[in-house]
C-alpha cells in the first residue's frame, strides 16, 4: 500500500511534468503539441485509477488513510483543471471512494461507541447553570417538555451523559461524510442516499452490537433503568437529528422526508431488551436478601419486629419503585407498564421463596415462635403491597400474591382444623388457597416441636386435654392424607 508521503510524491511529480511540459508547448514552436499532452495526460489519469484501485482495499479500515489521499487527489485535481485538463475520470473514481469512506467511518465508530458506553456513569446529569444547561441542550437538543421546569438550578435531567454523546457522535459522523464528499459534485439525491445508507449501517451494526453487549453483561439495576431513560431519548431523537442533517445539506422542509433513518428502531429495541431485564434485576436482588433469612426455628417467641433481611428488602423495594414514580410526567407513562409488571413479578417472587423457606425440607421443626417471627415478616411484605408503591395497581393486586403463605399460616396458628376440612372444596372456602399437601407439610414441621416448653403446640401428657390435642392432630393429619390421596 502506498503511503500518503508516496502519494504526495507522485502527485507533484505529474502535477509537475504537467505544468512544464504546457508550458513548453504554449511557449516554443512544435517542440511539443496537443496530440503529446492528451495522450501523456491520458496515461496519467489510467496511472492514478490504477493506483487507487489497486491501493485503497487494503486500507479499507483506514478511514483517516482515506480520507487524506481523497484530500490530495481532489488538491490535484483542481490544480490540474486550472491547467485545462479534464478531470471528471479520476473525480468519479473520488465518488468511488465514499463508500469505502463510510464502511471505515461506521468501523471505527464502533470502538468510540463502544467507548461512550463503558464510560458513562449512568447517572441522570445535573446542571449548576443555565450555561451548562445550554451547553447540554447544543450537544443534544432533547424534548425540554419531559424536564424540570423550574427556573432554579441545580436542575436534574432525565438522561446521563451517554445521550447526548452519541447523539453528538451521530451528527459528527454525518459532518464527516459531508466533508468526504465535498467537491465531488454529487447530486442532492447521492448525497441523501450516501447519509442516510452510512447513518442506518452506523445504527444496525456499531451500536446495536454495542448495547447487544452491554446488556449481555453486568449492569446494575440503577444502570440498567438509567440505560432505557437514555434509550428513550435517543429513541426520540431520530426526527431532530434528520433536520440538523437537513440544515447541513441545505434541504428544505419538502426534502426532509428523503432523509430517512430507520436505523433509530434500534434504539427502541434495545429499550425493550433492557426493560425486560429490569424485573429480573430485581428479583436477582430479592434472593440476595432471600439468602441472609436466619430464623431460629426453635425459638420459644418472636423478637417482637421484622427480621432485618425483610426490612432491608422492603426499603430497596421502595426505593427501586420510588425511581420510577417520580419520573417526568411523559417518562412515568412510558414506563408505567414496566415498572407495574416488575412491581407484579417481585411481590411474585417474595411470595414463592418466602414460601419456599417455610417449607424447606431441610428445617424438620418449627416452634410456635418461630411461626410468629414469621407471620411478621409477612405482615411487613403486605403492608408494602397494600401501600400501592406504582399508580395504578387494582386493589389487592399485590397482596393476592401472598394469600397462600397468610391463609396457611392462620390455619396453623389459629388450629381452624375443623373449618378447613368443613369447607374444602366449596365455594367461598376460606382456606381456599391452602391445598392439603401445604397444609400437611406446615402440620409436620409443627408436630416435632411439641417436646419444646413454652410451645403453642406443647404436650406433655400430663392431662386428658392435651392427649386429646395430639389425638386430635394425628386426627386432622390423617384427614388431610386422605384429602391428598382423593379419599375424602
Amino acid at each position: 500500500m502506498l503511503s500518503l508521503e508516496n502519494w504526495k510524491r507522485i502527485l507533484l511529480g505529474i502535477v509537475g511534468f504537467f505544468v512544464i511540459e504546457d508550458h513548453v508547448m504554449a511557449t516554443t514552436d512544435g517542440l511539443i503539441d496537443r496530440n503529446f499532452m492528451d495522450t501523456r495526460w491520458s496515461d496519467a489519469v489510467e496511472f492514478l485509477k490504477c493506483a487507487l484501485k489497486t491501493n485503497l482495499p487494503y486500507a479499507e479500515a483506514n478511514m483517516d488513510y482515506i480520507f487524506e489521499v481523497r484530500n490530495l487527489i481532489a488538491l490535484f485535481c483542481q490544480t490540474m483543471k486550472s491547467y485545462g485538463f479534464g478531470v471528471s475520470e479520476i473525480q468519479n473514481s473520488l465518488v468511488d471512494m465514499k463508500e469505502m469512506f463510510s464502511h471505515a467511518l461506521v468501523g471505527k465508530s464502533k470502538q468510540t461507541i463502544a467507548e461512550i458506553l463503558a464510560n458513562d456513569n449512568y447517572t441522570a446529569i445535573t446542571v449548576e447553570t443555565e450555561e451548562e444547561y445550554d451547553a447540554v441542550f447544543r450537544r443534544f437538543p432533547f424534548d425540554e417538555r419531559d424536564t424540570d421546569k423550574s427556573s432554579t438550578f441545580p436542575r436534574r435531567l432525565p438522561f446521563s451523559d451517554l445521550a447526548p454523546q452519541l447523539f453528538q457522535h451521530l451528527n459528527d459522523h454525518v459532518v464527516q461524510l459531508l466533508e468526504f464528499t465535498h467537491g465531488m459534485n454529487l447530486s442532492r439525491t447521492d448525497t441523501d442516499d450516501i447519509i442516510r445508507k452510512s447513518i442506518n449501517s452506523l445504527l444496525d451494526e456499531s451500536i446495536q452490537s454495542n448495547f447487544a453487549k452491554l446488556l449481555g453483561g453486568r449492569l446494575q439495576l440503577l444502570q440498567l433503568i438509567q440505560l432505557s431513560i437514555n434509550l428513550y431519548y435517543l429513541e426520540n431523537s431520530g426526527t431532530t437529528l434528520q433536520n440538523q442533517i437537513a440544515a447541513l445539506i441545505g434541504a428544505s422542509e419538502e426534502q426532509i422526508h428523503s432523509i430517512k433513518l430507520t436505523g433509530f428502531k434500534v434504539f427502541q429495541v434495545s429499550r425493550y431488551s433492557a426493560e425486560s431485564k429490569i424485573p429480573e434485576k430485581i428479583n436477582e436482588r430479592i434472593d440476595e436478601f432471600i439468602g441472609l433469612a436466619e430464623y431460629d426455628w426453635e425459638a420459644s417467641e418472636a423478637i417482637g419486629h421484622a427480621s432485618d433481611y425483610i426490612l432491608d428488602m422492603i426499603s430497596f423495594l421502595k426505593t427501586i419503585f420510588e425511581t420510577f414514580t417520580n419520573l417526568p410526567h411523559k417518562l412515568n407513562m412510558k414506563f408505567s407498564q414496566m415498572a407495574l409488571e416488575a412491581c407484579r413479578k417481585a411481590c411474585e417472587h417474595v411470595a414463592k421463596e418466602l414460601l419456599h423457606i417455610l417449607l424447606n425440607p431441610d428445617v424438620k421443626v418449627i416452634s410456635s415462635g418461630a411461626l410468629q417471627q414469621f407471620e411478621l415478616d409477612l405482615c411487613q411484605c403486605e403492608t408494602f403491597a397494600n401501600s400501592a408503591p406504582i399508580p395504578d395497581l387494582r386493589e389487592e393486586e399485590l397482596t393476592s400474591f401472598f394469600y397462600t403463605l397468610r391463609q396457611l399460616l392462620d390455619l396453623v396458628i389459629n388450629k381452624e382444623w375443623a373449618t378447613y376440612l368443613a369447607d374444602y372444596g366449596k365455594d367461598g372456602n376460606k382456606y381456599a388457597k391452602v391445598t392439603p399437601k401445604l397444609a400437611i407439610a406446615l402440620l409436620e414441621k409443627t408436630k416435632e416441636s411439641y417436646k419444646g416448653k413454652n410451645n403453642l403446640f406443647t404436650f406433655n401428657f400430663k392431662n386428658q386435654k392435651e392427649k386429646d390435642e395430639k389425638k386430635l392432630t394425628e386426627a386432622v393429619l390423617k384427614e388431610l392424607r386422605g384429602l391428598t390421596n382423593g379419599h375424602a
